[in-house]
């Protein structure tokens, strides 16, 4: 991506055909601390289009979009999305939009950004996030939490956002990763305040309703890897990526969103239809396996 010129429109960074819904999920309800919100899934109305999409950045009337796709993201976790959002739009030189070519109505399909942690840490919604997390974490695992105390405390760790609607053709990851990766590298020459020890991602997953989420609390690290490895195979992610920032992540919990999005359809492995829970993992993955992640990803999308 030509990342020379952060003022004018990216360049063009896939082309693809996709198949466009009125909805995008089962996972249309959210809420945070300013608002509730929730649909009912509409599966007969589908458009097949041929559409060619590009990264942007962030602009002021992307607020309304890159907020709503927030929102899916952070159901049942208390924070100022609305200053989240403000934040993302705020840093010219890192994060991306993902749109349509020539679209007149100018939707937003994703986002993709890393916030310091530590860089933002006086503003209420990192605060906020920081707090949210901990404690869904010592509901999984007090030792975790412990650990991820730590971490946020003494380490300078990147949170990256990554969210886009789930018919949006899997390559367009690749460029907007390695965009992503490159205006960080660009970005810590400046500040160090980007020079990241950890990467945070909060993914959307999906489990099968019999499977509980994994808790690490007293196991040896062999064990650990073995179960992270089991449990793994039964997780379904909405952005496929994510399954490989989990492979290199350090530290990882989920917990459960069903009761905000309801139970969803799931079980490509099976070639038949599960019940699955919702949930939101939360992994960090040290910086040094970055490039491995990005490197697989283009493996995956050959």
């Amino acid at each position: 991506m030509n990342l020379q010129d952060k003022k004018k429109k990216k360049r063009r960074a896939a082309a693809a055909t996709a198949t466009l819904t009125n909805n995008d999920s089962n996972e249309e309800s959210s809420s945070d601390s300013e608002e509730n919100a929730s649909s009912d899934e509409d599966t007969d109305s589908v458009e097949n289009i041929n559409v060619e999409f590009e990264a942007q950045t962030p602009v002021d009337n992307d607020f309304h979009g890159i907020k709503q796709l927030l929102l899916r993201v952070f159901l049942t976790l208390h924070l100022d999305i609305s200053e989240l959002t403000d934040i993302i739009i705020s840093q010219s030189s890192i994060g991306s939009t993902i749109k349509i070519v020539d679209d007149e109505e100018d939707e937003i399909y994703g986002i993709v950004s890393v916030l310091s942690l530590k860089k933002y840490k006086e503003k209420t919604c990192i605060k906020e996030l920081k707090k949210e997390l901990l404690s869904k974490c010592k509901s999984s695992s007090h030792e975790l939490s412990t650990k991820l105390k730590k971490l946020f405390n003494e380490k300078n760790i990147g949170f990256i956002v990554n969210e886009r609607f789930i018919n949006i053709p899997s390559q367009i990851a690749v460029p907007f990763h390695n965009s992503i990766w490159e205006e960080v590298e660009q970005a810590k020459s400046e500040d160090k305040l980007h020079d990241f020890d950890y990467l945070m991602l909060l993914s959307k997953t999906l489990k099968p309703s019999s499977i509980e989420p994994q808790k690490k609390e007293g196991e040896g690290s062999k064990a650990k890897k073995k179960k992270k490895q089991e449990n793994n195979s039964e997780v379904e992610y909405t952005n496929f990526e994510d399954e490989l920032f989990f492979k290199e992540s350090e530290l990882s919990f989920s917990y459960n969103v069903t009761e905000a999005t309801g139970l969803a359809v799931g079980g490509s492995w099976n070639f038949e239809d599960q019940t699955m829970n919702s949930y939101r993992t939360v992994m960090l993955i040290p910086t040094t396996k970055w490039k491995n992640v990005l490197t697989e990803i283009e493996k995956m999308v050959d």
